[in-house]
């Protein structure tokens, strides 16, 4: 009887061992897995982290290597997992090289980079395997090896976007060149056209201040006839600030005048190279042309009265 109570209290425990051990395992396997899980996903819900990189804004020229690097567009399509970056190089040395190699890359890896466009100063990039937990990525601009004995002394040039500010679009299509420097192009002009409105307001607002400065020195010239002689020195002192600083505003207004006039004449330019990349006329060349020909009617008319007065002179004769 006592032996056959043994047996029984000797399995009930070694049950409770059994579920004891049973249990402790499970919620170390829902601990490991849980661990797991948020290790390997902690991309995906942890806020992203960013280096503080300097971005190199749309539209803007990089001088290096005696070269005029601007970036026209840069683009994301989150989808394809792609890029797509459009580059002018003006070459103004005379190594006569044309063609470079690119590297993209971030903090974790390196990213295949392809030209799939251009040529000679007009350049498409395409940009592969981008995933969409990127942040902020850069762009290395490089001689090809061939090319190192033409210009040694040529140092890497790097730009530079993020997930904030690179255009995010949903497709990205291949197109041909002549529509890629059409788009180019027309953006360029956007682009210039909101600096030169940004530059208007600028304006406006400094020569109001200006309008502002001179009726207060009127204002205060007027009170100065019946101040005392000590007033009349402080009275003299301010509008010696105000014309001061009413210089320095006219010294802007003349800055952005000049700004103005040069982000024109860059407009005039490209709807010259986009009239050009479609074939149109200027009208100038109409002008040329017109001209030419007027001179050649006027030329024809003026050898035809010739010959009339020499027949004339033949028949008097």
């Amino acid at each position: 009887m006592n032996n056959a109570f043994r047996e029984e209290s000797y399995k009930r425990k070694e049950e409770k061992l059994k579920k004891s051990s049973n249990r402790f395992l499970v919620r170390f396997l829902i601990i490991f897995i849980v661990g797991y899980s948020l290790f390997f996903s902690s991309k995906v819900w942890l806020p992203r982290t960013y280096e503080g990189v300097s971005v190199t804004p749309i539209g803007t020229t990089i001088s290096a290597n005696e070269r005029n690097i601007t970036i026209n567009s840069w683009r994301y399509s989150d989808s394809q997992e792609m890029m797509e970056v459009i580059l002018e190089i003006e070459n103004l040395s005379i190594d006569g090289i044309s063609e470079y190699k690119y590297q993209a890359f971030d903090k974790d890896k390196e990213y295949e980079v392809e030209k799939v466009r251009g040529g000679n100063g007009f350049y498409v990039l395409r940009i592969y395997k981008v995933k969409n937990s990127w942040t902020e990525l850069a762009l290395r601009i490089d001689i090809r090896p061939d090319d190192k004995s033409k210009n040694g002394d040529f140092e890497k040039i790097k730009i530079y976007t993020n997930d904030k500010i690179v255009s995010k679009v949903s497709e990205l299509t291949l197109k041909s060149l002549k529509e890629y420097k059409e788009e180019s192009y027309t953006q360029q002009i956007k682009t210039l056209e909101k600096r030169m409105a940004k530059n208007r307001t600028k304006k406006e607002k400094y020569e109001y201040s200006i309008k502002t400065a001179n009726e207060k020195i009127k204002e205060l010239e007027g009170k100065s006839k019946y101040q005392t002689q000590k007033e009349q020195t402080e009275t003299a002192e301010n509008i010696g600030a105000i014309n001061q600083e009413k210089k320095n505003l006219e010294e802007k207004v003349t800055e952005l005048e000049g700004e103005y006039k040069e982000l024109k004449e860059k407009i005039k330019f490209i709807r010259k190279s986009l009239d050009e990349l479609n074939g149109i006329v200027h009208q100038e060349v109409k002008k040329e042309k017109l001209n030419a020909k007027k001179k050649t009617k006027t030329e024809k008319t003026s050898d035809k009265k010739k010959v009339n007065k020499n027949k004339k002179k033949v028949k008097k004769q």
